[in-house]
C-alpha cells in the first residue's frame, strides 16, 4: 500500500512537471533555489516535499501579460466598406442613367454602350457619329454631354460670360474673340487658339443664333477641338429626358459644325 502511494506521488510529480513545462510561458520566473531543493528532495525520494518545492518554484500563478497593440478590426474594414458603398452607388446611378438614355432609341439611330457601367448612347446623325452621355465630375457635378465627331481646323470655347468678367489677353495660348455684335459679345465669352479663323467661322448671323439657341436650351458650354464638338448641360435625374429636345440639340450642333 505504501509503495502504491509512492507511485501515485511520483505520477503526480511527473504530471506536474509536464504541466509546468507547457505552462512555463504563462508563469512567472521560477525560484531557482526552490527548484534546486525540489530536485534534491526528488533524488532522496521525498516526493511530498519535492512537489511542494517545485510548486513554490513555479508558484503556478499566470503571468500578467503586458498590453499589446492589437489591430482594430473594425477600422481595418472601414476602407473596404466605404469602397463597397461607392461602387454600389456608382452602379445604381449608372443603371439609372442608362434607363434615361435608352429612351433615345426611338428618335435616334444608335444604341447604348455595351459596357454595363457606361452611361453613353452612341449612334450616327446626318452622316456624323455622335454620343450622348451622362457624366459626373467633382467640379461640374452631373451633366449631359452631346458630342458630334467631326474634324475641325481650330479649337473654340464658348461660355456664358459672368457679369463684369474680362478675359486677359492671350492667356493659356488662347485669345478672346470679339464679333462686333454688342449683345452677343456682352453675353458670351468666345475663346480660340486661332482668333482670325474663329472670327471668320462665328461672325455670322446663323452661327450666333445657333449658339444663342443652344444656351437657351440650358447648355452652359460649347467646346470644339480638332476632332469633336461638345455641348454640356446640367442634368437633373429627377426630370425626364426628352428625346426630341436631344435630337434638336444635335441638329443645332450639326448646323454650328458646318461653319467650322
Amino acid at each position: 500500500m505504501a509503495r502504491f502511494k509512492y507511485v501515485l506521488k511520483f505520477a503526480g510529480l511527473i504530471l506536474l512537471l509536464i504541466f509546468l513545462s507547457f505552462g512555463s510561458a504563462y508563469c512567472q520566473n521560477p525560484d531557482i533555489e526552490a527548484y534546486v531543493r525540489g530536485q534534491v528532495f526528488e533524488d532522496q525520494g521525498n516526493y511530498d516535499q519535492a512537489i511542494a518545492e517545485f510548486t513554490k518554484a513555479r508558484q503556478l500563478t499566470p503571468r500578467v501579460k503586458a498590453p499589446t497593440k492589437t489591430r482594430n478590426s473594425a477600422a481595418g474594414w472601414l476602407p473596404l466598406g466605404f469602397l463597397a458603398v461607392c461602387i454600389i452607388g456608382l452602379c445604381y446611378f449608372q443603371v439609372k442613367y442608362r434607363k434615361f438614355l435608352k429612351k433615345l432609341s426611338p428618335c435616334l439611330t444608335g444604341s447604348l454602350s455595351r459596357f454595363p457601367f457606361s452611361s453613353t448612347f452612341k449612334g450616327e446623325f446626318l452622316g456624323l457619329r455622335f454620343t450622348v452621355g451622362i457624366h459626373s465630375t467633382r467640379y461640374e457635378g452631373v451633366y449631359l454631354q452631346c458630342r458630334l465627331m467631326k474634324n475641325h481646323s481650330l479649337k473654340l470655347r464658348i461660355y456664358e460670360r459672368e457679369p463684369g468678367f474680362i478675359f486677359p489677353k492671350s492667356k493659356f495660348g488662347v485669345s478672346e474673340i470679339k464679333t462686333g455684335n454688342a449683345d452677343f459679345d456682352y453675353r458670351f465669352l468666345v475663346l480660340s487658339n486661332d482668333p482670325a479663323k474663329a472670327l471668320f467661322c462665328i461672325n455670322n448671323e446663323a452661327s450666333m443664333n445657333t449658339v444663342k439657341e443652344l444656351f437657351n436650351r440650358g447648355f452652359y458650354s460649347i467646346l470644339v477641338d480638332y476632332k469633336n464638338l461638345y455641348a454640356h448641360q446640367d442634368f437633373d435625374h429627377r426630370k425626364e429626358l426628352d428625346p426630341e429636345k436631344i435630337k434638336e440639340s444635335l441638329q443645332k450642333l450639326f448646323t454650328l459644325s458646318s461653319g467650322l
